[in-house]
């Protein structure tokens, strides 16, 4: 009796459930950072177009911001608690993250003190960092490590999902435009990207910049690739859920 338990009913149960997370995990995933967010304005100005959508998305604002907007503090806190994700970002968009490898003291400095800025403000998960300008050289991704980053968010030329980047240390990710005059990729372009998303049950970090001031069209756009995200069965959630849920698929932290 017991064997037939164990070999049968237990046995078939248990290939159920695994199947169940093994297709939970394979969901194709869109994740939204927010870059450079420039006050408590902005961020609830976003948050409250994710509301209406239905969807939770990630924040990179350099804590130089702070000193500006003193109630930014309280936004994370009040965000945080309801699912929202801030990421560190630095202190300031220092120049000289462009040349990080001649400039490490500086670039560690700003580091820090951003993520000093950050905890103090109450952010819960500070272990990935959105790099100024984009950068990746050796030395960013030792300070990452350093200061115990899970991983880097990224830019780099072109367009590409996070499948190209799979079995590296950074992450790419894709832009939405940022003015009406500076558009990175057109909507039909990002439809595209979330097709092939979801083809390869894959992970797309999608950029946008509210803080380059948004009109009317953005708003759109913004709406009509979540909508359409959502309905060719994307799960759309901050970066710190979906990196433990892409974790153990693509292992990053292996080459970082």
């Amino acid at each position: 009796l017991v064997n037939n338990l164990v070999n049968g009913w237990f046995a078939d149960s248990f290939q159920k459930i695994g199947k169940l997370f093994k297709s939970a995990a394979d969901r194709p995933i869109l994740t939204i950072i927010d870059d450079d967010t420039p006050s408590s304005e902005g961020i609830n100005r976003l948050v409250g177009l994710c509301d209406e959508l239905g969807v939770k998305c990630t924040f990179a604002t350099l804590t130089r911001q702070f000193e500006l907007h003193p109630e930014m503090p309280d936004t994370i806190k009040a965000l945080e608690r309801r699912g929202y994700h801030f990421v560190i970002h630095g202190y300031s968009q220092h120049p000289k993250y462009q040349d990080a490898d001649n400039n490490v003291a500086i670039c560690e400095d700003d580091l820090v003190r951003g993520l000093q800025d950050m905890h103090q403000a109450g952010a819960m998960d500070l272990k990935y960092w959105v790099t100024p300008f984009g950068a990746q050289s050796d030395t960013m991704k030792r300070l990452a490590k350093k200061w115990g980053m899970n991983c880097m968010i990224t830019t780099k030329e072109g367009i590409e999902t996070t499948k190209a980047e799979q079995g590296k240390w950074a992450i790419t990710r894709c832009g939405l435009n940022r003015t009406d005059a500076e558009s990175d990729i057109t909507l039909e372009g990002l439809k595209g990207l979330v097709d092939e998303c979801v083809s390869i049950n894959g992970w797309i970090l999608l950029c946008t910049h509210i803080a380059n001031g948004w009109s009317d069209n953005n708003y759109s756009r913004f709406k009509d690739i979540v909508n359409y995200a959502k309905n060719a069965g994307c799960d759309i959630m901050p970066l710190n859920e979906a990196w433990n849920k892409r974790k153990p698929i693509y292992d990053f932290y292996e080459n970082f």
